[in-house]
């Protein structure tokens, strides 16, 4: 029985815990097949490399075969590259016996790549944990590239919020804090408002002197005493 290919270009993945086993089956035009082997190791560059590699190959389908969870790394990195690469801000990996040539960009979304660049300059600027990343790819790379690079990263960061439904957290700004500064005479006037804190308790100091509290209130026969100094009724 003759078998009918149903795709030209494919991929077959075999995970395991230390390392990617990886076969491309590719088909031309004048009918001959290539078959490419490649192993990738188990690290984040390898498996970005497995992800940049498999974009290269273009493939129609993509087939894994895996243990446990192992697939699930690999999968991930396959799906960010495969956003990065319809975006068009992925790194091009021209290279030739050993060399490499080019790394410009592919083409893409130009509208979304734009503004990811846009925000990316901004963030540059800004008082956070991607400005210090943006200095240290300028330092090496130049200011073109590193804004790609940012780019790149926050785009990463954008798809790993929306997937975990969670917010934007960065590791050296604590947002919340300007927040409260802020807004903190605001909600103390509708809380002396509502009959919330008297005005007396304004005046009274938050512990007394000479004893340290480790918790963040004390109850009191009043009510309890926040650690910002405010007496609140039961």
């Amino acid at each position: 029985m003759e078998l009918t290919p149903l795709y030209k270009r494919v991929i077959g993945l075999d995970v395991h815990q230390a390392k990617i086993t990886a076969c491309a089956i590719i088909e031309h035009e004048n009918g001959q097949v290539d078959v490419i082997p490649r192993e990738f190791g188990a690290f984040k560059r390898d498996r970005r490399a497995l992800a940049e590699w498999v974009h290269e190959m273009a493939p129609e389908v993509v087939v894994m075969e895996s243990t446990g969870v192992f697939w699930e790394s690999p999968y991930t990195a396959l799906e960010k590259a495969g956003i990065e690469a319809w975006v068009g801000i992925c790194p091009g990996n021209n290279e030739s016996a050993g060399k490499r040539k080019s790394g410009r960009i592919r083409r893409g979304n130009p509208w979304v790549r734009r503004l990811l660049c846009e925000f990316a300059q901004a963030a540059a600027r800004m008082r956070c944990g991607l400005k210090a990343k943006f200095e240290s790819l300028m330092i090496r790379k130049g200011y073109k590239k590193a804004i790609v690079a940012l780019a790149r990263k926050m785009l990463r960061i954008l798809y790993a919020m929306l997937s975990n439904k969670a917010h934007y957290q960065d590791r050296t700004i604590d947002y919340e804090a300007p927040t409260v500064a802020r807004n903190a005479p605001r909600w103390l006037k509708m809380l002396r408002k509502h009959g919330f804190i008297s005005d007396a308790a304004t005046a009274q100091p938050a512990f007394p002197r000479g004893k340290s509290v480790s918790s963040d209130r004390v109850v009191t026969g009043q009510g309890f005493v926040c650690a910002s100094g405010w007496v609140l009724p039961h």
